[in-house]
């Protein structure tokens, strides 16, 4: 009888034990991954603005612009038959604080919004008007 060169305690028909540590690995790299890019694009802000957004900060920055009487900033927010006798915030007394932009209407190159401000003459609501003027939304009488 020949003797076998086997080792009795190999069995081939049994699966082998191996360690799961390289597909848990991989699997927290995955999850990781996933998370970093969910976060990243929840963070990172949309640089398309929408026509509301545009209408909200040219708003903002003619207030900006009124309470430092900055004349040269002026001339590049406002439409070309803007005046200043006839300005949204005409009247109003000492520096004006944004409150809020509602109601904000679209109609081609023009929209109009409800403007709210407070200034030391108190709250002030009016309907302001803009024009859309190259890539620019501008402040109107």
């Amino acid at each position: 009888m020949a003797e076998s060169t086997e080792n009795p305690s190999e069995q081939p028909d049994e699966p082998r034990e191996g360690s799961a540590t390289p597909f848990l690995v991989a699997v927290g790299l995955v999850a990781v991954l996933l998370l970093a890019a969910v976060m990243w694009n929840w963070l990172t802000p949309s640089s398309e603005l929408s026509e509301t957004d545009r209408i909200n900060r040219v708003t903002a920055d003619f207030i900006n612009v009124h309470n430092n009487d900055d004349e040269d900033a002026r001339t590049k927010i406002v439409c070309r038959d803007y005046s200043e006798e006839q300005s949204p915030l005409a009247g109003l007394e000492g520096d004006v604080s944004f409150v809020s932009v509602d109601n904000v209407q679209f109609t081609g190159d023009q929209a109009t919004a409800q403007v709210s401000v407070n200034s030391e003459s108190g709250h002030n609501t009016k309907t302001w008007r803009y024009v859309h003027s190259g890539d620019l939304w501008q402040v109107c009488n």
